[in-house]
Order: C-alpha cells, then structure tokens, then sequence
C-alpha cells in the first residue's frame, strides 16, 4: 500500500518591524503584543532612544522573553532624531535581504490582519510606501471585526504605521537633521511627490488604534523639555 504524500509547506519568512521608543513601556508592551499576533510571522527591532534605565531593563526583559523575535537597540545619548532611528533600523533589515518593513509607532493598537494587507497592496499596487490609517479610542473595536476596504480611494500617508518598501527608502531617506522630530512625515512626503512619486506613496482604509502622542504624554517634565 503506498504511503500518502505528506506536502510540506514551507511558512514564509518573518516580516521585520522597526519600532523606536522612548520610556511609555505599557504602549511599547502592548504594541509589541500586537506585532507578535500578525497573521504573518513578524520580528520586531526596538530602538530605545534613550529611556530611562528602569525602561531599559523592562525592554530586555521583554526582549530575552520573546528572543529571537524581538531584538533590541538600545542607545543612551539617543540617535539625534526620529528620522535617525527609522534609516538606521530600515538601513539594517536592508543589509538583511529584505525588501520591504514595517515601522510603526510605539503608541499603537493593531489588528491581526494588518501587515498582511499593507504587503498585498504594497506588492499588487506599484506602492513604494503604503500605510494603514489612525483613528482613536472611541472608534477601536478590540477583538472586533472591521471591513478591512483595501480596494476603496487612496489617502494621504500615515506615518505611524507603515509598510515602506527598500527601493521606496534608498530613493527617499527620512532627513536626520530634522531633530527630534514631527516634521519628517511632511518632508518626506513632499520628497516623493517633487520626484514624481506621489501615486506611489498613500494610505488605505485599513484602521489602527493611535493615541496620538503617548510618548510625551507619558513623559517626565524633564524628559518634555526635550521636545520643546
């Protein structure tokens, strides 16, 4: 009697996100909890843009706990911006052989399904950069079911989770000088509309929780002064 053949299928390889933080472990927790559930398998870079020591430690414990899924960066001075920590993390999953990555806020909630829809858009539409959109507390159904419209108009660009491809990136870098932060979303999309590049770079009615400035509500009046 022939034996059946037993098909192997071979699960695709992870999906890197890039996800600076600084301090707000409990955002930083949850978001990672989220990133981990995907429907795809996921790998996570932390970047610590110098948090406390306190933080710090509950950083490498979550990542020793999730090892070798979630890696950690930890840099005390931080890198000069925010736009810094994306190139540096997008710059090593390149050097990885990836081709396309997440970068998501730490300050975020996000469906199971999410990466994988933002990669079948980036990969059916010519997107360079594609993200999902944000709304707030009073609209996020946990657990809940959305209708995940994919195929609906094309919005402006979200940047607090987005799924941006290497040739998107090696064309269009985030500008470092632009310390600490806020205006990298403008600038580099106003980059890829001067380059011709505006139809590739847009937002699709795929929702995420976003708090909206959970690192600084969350920080310390010495640690605001920062950001001032």
């Amino acid at each position: 009697m022939t034996e059946p053949v037993t098909e192997t299928v071979t699960p695709p390889p992870p999906t890197w996100a890039i996800m600076p933080v600084l301090d707000a472990f409990d955002y930083t927790h949850q978001a990672v909890t989220d990133l981990l559930a995907q429907t795809v398998p996921m790998r996570v870079l932390i970047i610590d843009q110098g948090g406390s020591a306190r933080t710090n430690e509950l950083l490498r414990e979550l990542a020793e706990a999730h090892h070798p899924r979630v890696l950690l960066w930890s840099f005390n001075p931080a890198l000069p911006s925010l736009s810094a920590a994306w190139n540096a993390g997008l710059d090593f999953c390149w050097d990885l052989g990836e081709e396309e990555v997440l970068v998501v806020n730490n300050d975020v909630r996000i469906a199971p399904v999410t990466v994988e829809k933002l990669q079948y858009v980036l990969q059916h539409s010519g997107a360079l950069f594609v993200s999902a959109v944000g709304i707030r507390e009073a609209q996020w159904m946990p657990g809940g079911v959305y209708e995940y419209d994919i195929a609906s108009a094309r919005g402006g660009p979200d940047f607090s989770c987005f799924l941006t491809s290497k040739a998107g990136h090696q064309k269009h870098r985030f500008d470092e000088s632009l310390i600490p932060c806020y205006t990298e979303d403008l600038s580099c999309h106003r980059e890829y509309m001067l380059a011709g590049d505006g139809t590739r770079i847009f937002s699709v009615n795929l929702p995420f929780l976003h708090y909206a400035s959970g690192t600084i509500k969350s920080m310390s009046p010495e640690a605001k002064a920062r950001f001032d």
